[in-house]
């Protein structure tokens, strides 16, 4: 389930498309459990270890509110 603020902007946009007349047609996610565990896998190829130069660049791209040791 996705986070109450997703959830939020999801049923805003599907209540104002229907007050201006849009056809809605609803659809069930193709393999997602399946997508889900192989995007899992290539980011997590490493086993989870914290690589500097991402935290690096994260950092310098403001990205991140939380710092690391490095």
């Amino acid at each position: 389930m996705p986070h109450p603020p997703i959830v939020r902007g999801i049923e805003t946009v599907v209540s104002t498309l229907k007050q201006n007349n849009h056809t809605l047609v609803e659809w069930q996610p193709y393999k997602h459990e399946y997508a889900f565990n192989l995007i899992n896998g290539v980011y997590a190829s490493d086993g989870g270890k914290v690589r500097p130069e991402v935290v690096r660049w994260l950092h310098y791209s403001d990205q991140m509110r939380t710092s690391f040791t490095i």
